[in-house]
């Protein structure tokens, strides 16, 4: 048994001994399927499929081979044996092994990581035994024999997070004593693409120790639907077609699952308006309020998420671009005129336009200016750079850039015109509760019009 795709063993398994099948694991990119397997004495290991008796199948040619010997691993290469008696080299992810439905279902997922932090890791699995530190969240993926009694078990599924340089790690765990109490550990393969940003954001730890939170990026240990892709459609040509779809609706999913979960709070919350009494107590201007700030705490917090996840910080900044067009959105329906939302018994759309109250008419001279002709139009162009001054005196110029400013000069018109105006109070009531909203408007017929002045004004772009 193999340790981590390393080249050192664990164990041996002889013909006829009895295990225990964890899982179907593979293939990488240097390293054929294996089953994950415990041995009658705790142990815990990966055995390769082609020293097992599974039929193999080539993927391409869609005919049955022999593995031989995994010759050149660290190309990714192996020797294989065709039916007719021909022996070639090809890569060990051309070929497939052909299981059972059972075993499918026990194919692990390629990452399969819970996240927690180093010091709810600590509370959580120190001083616990070696049995109960695998049923917390992740069991052992290999378990090995230490220095005397002691057994060294690799968390390969669980992702610490150390505050301390932003990074996360898999964490490999020493037992000792007869009862296999965890008394030391190892933090191994460091791993972060924004470490140098989580290690100076505050409440990192504290989001990844909040379950239902780590549940948002937390990823199943067993993932049989990739791995009945990876055969299916690989062993019928017909379909591999099929494939291609699936893995582009997959990485859409992925693409709306990083930047649009920012959003999600916010669309609950335009939902739960539906229902009345879900923020009954709150007019429209606290309402979105409390969503802008909902929509900051939650993009942070997903921030934090996506980025321990594996997001690389660059493409972060995509959510907070999103957040505020999605709270845009989600408050489209707060403080309009008339309101959507009664001010009363906070139903939603139930306003609707009773009736138009006329006020009162009378007539009045207002000044009114309006634009005329372009009269002239001038476009100036400078060019600026950077200059640099060196220790012995001499100069250099770099960063040239171009630059274009438009100045349109327009005449203007002022008049001096009568209206007549009619004044009228808008009358929106809801069908709900009988609430009356009220809105003044005016509507304007010009009975005469004289010529007060002109001028110009300029508009640059």
């Amino acid at each position: 048994m193999s340790y981590f795709h390393e080249p050192f063993e664990i164990g041996k398994v002889q013909a006829g001994d009895t295990v225990r099948v964890l899982g179907l694991e593979g293939p990488g990119q240097y390293t054929p399927y294996s089953l994950l397997v415990e041995t009658s004495n705790g142990l815990r290991g990966q055995i390769y499929i082609n020293d097992l008796s599974f039929p193999i199948i080539d993927k391409k040619k869609r005919d049955t081979v022999t593995i031989l010997d995994i010759a050149k691993k660290k190309e990714g290469k192996c020797n294989i044996l065709r039916a007719d008696g021909t022996k070639e080299e090809a890569r060990i992810d051309q070929w497939a092994p052909v299981v059972s439905d059972e075993l499918r279902h026990l194919s692990l997922s390629n990452e399969g990581h819970y996240y927690m932090s180093i010091k709810k890791f600590e509370r959580l699995y120190m001083g616990k035994t070696l049995s109960e530190c695998d049923h917390i969240y992740r069991p052992a993926i290999t378990i090995r024999n230490g220095e005397g009694n002691s057994r060294i078990a690799t968390y390969r599924t669980l992702m610490v997070f150390n505050p301390d340089d932003g990074k996360l790690y898999h964490p490999e765990i020493t037992f000792t004593g007869d009862s296999l109490i965890a008394t030391n550990y190892e933090m191994l393969h460091p791993y972060g693409n924004s470490a140098w940003l989580l290690k100076w954001l505050p409440f990192s730890s504290t989001i990844l120790d909040c379950a239902p939170l780590a549940s948002l990026i937390e990823e199943p240990l067993y993932d049989p639907w990739m791995k009945v892709l990876d055969y299916d459609t690989t062993l019928d040509g017909e379909a591999n077609w099929f494939h291609w779809v699936c893995m582009g609706f997959y990485l859409l999913f992925g693409f709306i699952w990083a930047f649009c979960m920012v959003g999600f709070p916010l669309k609950l919350m335009e939902a739960m308006m539906h229902f009345r009494f879900s923020f009954y107590h709150l007019s429209d201007t606290v309402l979105a309020s409390l969503m802008a700030i909902v929509a900051f705490i939650w993009t942070y917090i997903w921030t934090i998420l996506i980025m321990t996840w594996g997001l690389i910080w660059l493409l972060v900044w995509i959510c907070w671009i999103i957040a505020p067009i999605i709270f845009t959105s989600a408050t489209n329906d707060l403080n309009q005129q008339p309101h959507k939302r009664c001010e009363s018994c906070r139903r939603m759309y139930t306003m609707e336009a009773y009736e138009k109250q006329f006020i009162r008419e009378y007539d009045e001279w207002r000044t009114v200016s309006k634009r005329g002709a372009l009269l002239s139009q001038f476009t100036r162009h400078w060019t600026t750079y950077t200059k640099t001054t060196y220790s012995d005196g001499s100069t250099s110029n770099s960063n040239y850039q171009n630059h274009s400013e438009t100045e349109s000069t327009y005449a203007v018109h002022h008049y001096n015109v009568l209206y007549h105006v009619k004044e009228y109070d808008y009358v929106f009531k809801c069908t709900g509760c009988g609430h009356e909203e009220r809105f003044r408007d005016e509507e304007l017929k010009e009975l005469d019009r004289k010529y007060l002045s002109s001028g110009t004004f300029v508009e640059t772009t």
